[in-house]
Formats: C-alpha cells, sequence, structure tokens
C-alpha cells in the first residue's frame, strides 16, 4: 500500500495544463454535479491549476468538501486529535512493535529521540517523518481542496461537507491499529521512495490519467484490506447518497474529494455509473 493512502488520502507543469484531467460531469438529464480529484498537498510549481478545475468552480453554485477545513486546522482539533493519537492504556510504541521495526523505527526518526514520541501511535510516528521528508521535498502549498475552499469563502458560495471533522480525525487515529508492525514496516518503505512517487502521483493526476491511481487502490486492497474498506469503500457508500441528492437538485455543484475516493470498482464514479449516471471526463476549451 502506498504512503499515499495512509496519510494525505490520495496526493506538472504547464506542460500538461490543456490535457484532459481529474474532474468529471455526472449528470441525470439536465442535472449534474462535477467531482475533482483532489491531491491534498502540492507545490508551489503545480500551481495553476489545470483549467478544467477553474472552468467547473466557474460554474458552480455550491462547494462540497470532505469535511470541514477550518475545524481541522483549529486549535481544538489539533488537542483532539493528539488526544486520539497517544495511548492511554499503558501501551507504547516499543510494546506494540516488534525489536525489528522499533529499531527501524528509531533509525527513520533520526536525530529525534523515538523516546519523545514513546507514547504515541505509529501512525503519529510516521506522520512526524513523512512531515519532514515533505518540507525537505519543498511541498508547501496547499492542495486543491484547500484552494478552492479559501476560494469560495472568499466569492462567498456556499460550502457543505460529506463527513464531520470528528470523524476525520477518529480515522485517522485508528490507521494500523491492530496490524502495527506490518503498517510501520510498509511505511517506512514507502517514505524511500517519495520523492519520485509524489511526482510520479502527481503528474498522473495532471493528465487525468487513472493508471496509476487504480494500481496503488488494488495495492491497498490487497496488502491491507480492513484499512482499503474503512478509508475508502465504507466512506465511499456514505458519500453516495449524499453525492445522488446534488445531482438531482437545480443546482450545480462542484464536490471535491480524495483522488483515491474516484476510481477502481469500489470509486464513486463507478458506483454513480453502475446506478444510471452518465459520468464523463472533462476537457475545457
Amino acid at each position: 500500500m502506498k504512503r499515499t493512502f495512509l496519510t494525505f488520502f490520495a496526493i506538472s507543469s504547464a506542460l500538461f495544463a490543456s490535457a484532459q484531467t481529474s474532474v468529471w460531469e455526472v449528470s441525470k438529464g439536465r442535472n449534474k454535479v462535477y467531482i475533482a480529484g483532489s491531491v491534498h498537498i502540492l507545490r508551489p510549481s503545480d500551481y495553476p491549476l489545470p483549467k478544467e478545475f477553474e472552468a467547473a468552480y466557474e460554474k458552480a453554485d455550491m462547494l462540497v468538501f470532505e469535511a470541514d477545513l477550518d475545524k481541522l486546522a483549529s486549535p481544538e482539533a489539533a488537542r483532539q486529535f493528539m488526544n486520539k493519537m497517544t495511548y492511554t492504556d499503558g501501551k507504547t510504541l516499543q510494546s506494540v512493535l516488534s525489536e525489528r521495526t522499533y529499531i527501524a523505527l528509531e533509525e527513520s526518526l533520526a536525530p529525534l529521540p523515538i523516546k519523545k514520541l514513546d507514547s504515541l501511535k505509529p501512525i503519529m510516528a510516521i506522520l512526524t517523518i513523512t512531515a519532514v521528508n515533505v518540507s525537505k521535498l519543498g511541498i508547501t502549498a496547499d492542495g486543491v481542496d484547500k484552494y478552492f475552499f479559501d476560494r469560495a469563502k472568499k466569492d462567498k458560495k456556499r460550502i457543505q461537507y460529506l463527513e464531520t471533522p470528528d470523524y476525520q480525525i477518529d480515522l485517522l487515529s485508528r490507521i494500523g491499529d491492530g496490524m502495527e508492525d506490518d503498517f510501520v514496516m510498509y511505511s517506512l518503505n514507502d517514505l524511500k521512495t517519495m520523492g519520485k512517487d509524489l511526482n510520479a502521483l502527481i503528474s498522473t493526476w495532471r493528465k487525468g490519467s487513472t493508471t496509476l491511481i487504480t494500481s496503488q487502490i488494488k495495492e491497498m486492497q490487497r496488502e491491507f484490506p480492513e484499512l482499503y474498506q474503512s478509508m475508502l469503500v465504507k466512506r465511499n457508500q456514505k458519500w453516495l447518497s449524499k453525492i445522488e441528492t446534488y445531482i438531482n437538485n437545480d443546482r450545480t455543484e462542484l464536490i471535491i474529494i480524495g483522488d483515491a475516493h474516484l476510481h477502481g470498482a469500489d470509486g464513486l464514479l463507478n458506483l454513480l455509473s453502475e446506478k444510471g449516471y452518465k459520468v464523463k471526463q472533462i476537457k475545457a476549451d
């Protein structure tokens, strides 16, 4: 499973600006919505976004996001997040990991002493290493969802959400539970090629290619089926009825969600197509 799914739920140049990209029109008769696949972190060089995103935004009466990004960035959410990420039952990183995995994690955290993180869950240790690597790669720009979230607020467009911040925090805090060793070792291996993987992911996302993301989804399903179910399948099924409501009203919405939620057999594009909606990848004039 690629690290993308574990921490960012799915992550190039002007050369691709006129290519077909990761924005889709889903319609039934005269009613329609736009669904855009988001990469949650980007580089400054990835802006401006492909013009299909801008075209869909201009046509949208309302924006729909996974959750309220302002609330997720609030001090209250930060406290809740750390509480969820901290063991309160006597467990420690060292007690839930094998000696081999603990040593590998300690080496990856250096020079930060692992003992400073010993009360935290493995997912928090991986997020800490990831944050350092992200900074080294120069990934300092907001992702697609944050970019349009701020735009929509400034332009006073209506905003709604598919799930609550509490739900997302709880979901993230439970990543790796019951499979701590496998989760940490797989994540550490993926971090070794993080730069290359992100370059490939962002490049194919800009072009609207689904080959790489579909391959990663299949890998996630094969290697960590329980995580695949909780992170993607169950959430897609919950979101499906809400998206149908948006399609069948008289407004035009732009729904921005992690790109991994769109593709594969359990992806929203396939689920909507199976229910009789017309799904097409758009290309701006």
